[in-house]
């Protein structure tokens, strides 16, 4: 069974809460971002041979809504997609072992340091989403939702008073393990690092004196 989680309520709670919330300087942006997003292995184990399962570089987009917090902070709730195969490699050899969809959620908190480019600070979720038959596989027994912490760099280039584009490089951390690891005494969360390189399109739905 493909476990896949809800993402449009969390945009569309987002926009309300900061609608809601926001004082009349606010300024409500919407992103859209597409690209290829990297990752470590997601287990290691030794037999005979060393075996790693992972998974392959994978095309990734993702939505966005924020809210300038004053002329230096913005706050933004975002998904993000990504979909390959999970890979097992041994003995310099690889196979496919299912397709898998990876969902994204963050909270971000950015500064900018000039007037094109920012950084910011994200904390989520990271929910694995194994297609085809899971049977026999790491994620036989669940798929996991797992807590995330990162950081972004982003470059941007305005397009008229309300759009822009920018290249973006997004790096998380999160701790990785399954039931079906544990059951086979493989017990230790394993560190799993990601890098995300997208090109984002901003456009700022109200002005800064609404």
């Amino acid at each position: 069974m493909q476990h896949q989680i809800p993402n449009g309520w969390m945009l569309l709670a987002a926009a309300g809460l900061i609608g809601l919330t926001a004082p009349a300087s606010t300024q409500i942006t919407i992103e859209a971002r597409a690209g290829a997003q990297f990752s470590s292995i997601l287990v290691r184990d030794q037999i005979n041979q060393e075996i790693t399962v992972g998974a392959k570089p994978a095309p990734s987009v993702g939505l966005a809504v924020g809210s300038s917090l004053n002329a230096m902070w913005h706050l933004g709730l975002g998904v993000r997609w990504s979909r390959s195969d999970l890979m097992r490699r041994e003995a310099g050899q690889e196979s496919p072992i299912l397709p898998l969809t990876v969902w994204t959620g963050t909270l971000a908190l950015r500064r900018p340091l000039t007037n094109w480019a920012a950084v910011e600070a994200t904390i989520g979720g990271i929910k694995y989403a194994p297609g085809g038959d899971p049977d026999g596989t790491i994620f036989q027994d669940d798929a996991p939702l797992l807590p995330a912490a990162g950081l972004t760099a982003r470059a941007n280039k305005g397009l008229g008073s309300r759009w822009a584009i920018g290249l973006e490089v997004a790096y998380d951390f999160h701790r990785f393990t399954t039931q079906a690891l544990r059951a086979a005494d493989i017990r230790e969360h394993r560190s799993v690092h990601r890098v995300a390189v997208s090109v984002v399109f901003r456009g700022n739905l109200t002005s800064a004196t609404r």
